[in-house]
């Protein structure tokens, strides 16, 4: 499935003081006119049941589908305390009382990752996984405590509840970066964040893949790393913004063939020179070479072009029309 993200209309609509949420009707139209079968939006469209009902209505007026839409958020600082979840922590049993106190961080310290749960309480995997879900769950029902998820997390899967009755299949986000670098412990609350957030969608039958900019790849793709590396692969998968993997200085092939089982989509961009082209098309990006690892890994996900405009990018023809030679050259390289 070819699809197309709305981030270049956004730019476009703002720069000539249109509305561009008021003419989805209008983009939506020339996306699909342009031969894309999906198009990739903002999970803001879904806020409210009102909001996911009209995305809904649009993509149906033009044969659209959304398999995912894009969103952010601050998952790198730690929940405020909440005396509400020490005092439901007290009721439960020891061992369960471990494990969450460790997955959610006790005191001054960060959560710990699963596999470093392993190694101090000596269970499996499953038994961690199966304990935390159900004392969330049952965290989530004691409203007598008023106890929540993390915020940024609950605001998340409130908006995704709304986006899956519009047969969104999955969340792809792009955690809030930092001007500095961040810390380890920030980026170990930033996995665990993303693994609560996988862990809800996919009890909503959605998937999460994280999305990447050329931040994440700053000191050898530290802060990409550890999303991928520290959160569990069966909760958290990956969007893989190739252009953006280049441009941070990563080699996209070795991460596409070391991350491979865990891409659910790549959005597509290409520049020429260093400078974003007008079109998705040869460039500094071997899109060839991408094709071929895809079809190595028996890929089946969405291939999402994402066009965009910096200083310097070409504007020589309508946007629609740059629109249509790149799903033409997506059929051409990636056989789709």
């Amino acid at each position: 499935m070819v699809g197309a993200q709305l981030y270049v209309y956004m730019q476009e609509y703002e720069r000539l003081g249109w509305d561009f949420e008021a003419s989805l009707d209008e983009i939506l139209g020339e996306i699909r006119e342009a031969g894309y079968q999906a198009v990739e939006g903002f999970l803001h469209f879904c806020a409210t049941k009102e909001g996911a009902e009209h995305w809904r209505g649009l993509l149906a007026r033009y044969d659209l589908r959304a398999p995912s839409l894009y969103t952010g958020g601050n998952l790198y600082e730690p929940p405020p305390p909440d005396p509400a979840l020490n005092d439901y922590l007290a009721t439960l049993a020891p061992r369960h009382r471990e494990v969450l106190c460790a997955r959610f961080g006790a005191g001054d310290n960060p959560p710990l990752m699963i596999e470093e749960i392993e190694r101090a309480l000596g269970l499996s995997r499953r038994d961690i996984q199966r304990i935390e879900g159900e004392a969330l769950s049952e965290l989530r029902q004691l409203a007598r405590h008023q106890a929540r998820l993390p915020g940024v997390v609950d605001h998340i899967l409130e908006a995704a509840q709304w986006a899956n009755a519009a047969h969104c299949q999955a969340l792809v986000i792009n955690p809030d970066v930092k001007r500095e670098r961040k810390t380890d412990a920030e980026l170990r609350w930033q996995a665990f964040h993303l693994d609560l957030l996988g862990a809800g969608l996919k009890r909503l039958e959605m998937a999460l893949w994280i999305h990447n900019h050329d931040a994440e790849m700053r000191d050898n793709a530290r802060e990409l790393r550890a999303n991928l590396d520290w959160t569990d692969p069966n909760r958290v998968g990956f969007c893989a913004d190739v252009h953006w993997i280049w441009r941070g200085g990563g080699d996209p092939y070795a991460y596409l063939e070391r991350y491979g089982s865990r891409v659910g989509s790549l959005h597509l961009r290409n520049s020429r020179g260093g400078v974003w082209s007008e079109e998705l098309g040869d460039g500094d990006v071997d899109y060839r070479r991408v094709a071929a690892i895809l079809r190595e890994q028996g890929f089946r996900g969405p291939l999402v072009v994402e066009l965009a405009i910096e200083t310097g990018t070409p504007q020589t023809r309508p946007l629609a029309e740059s629109l249509r030679l790149s799903r033409a050259y997506v059929q051409e390289v990636f056989g789709v």
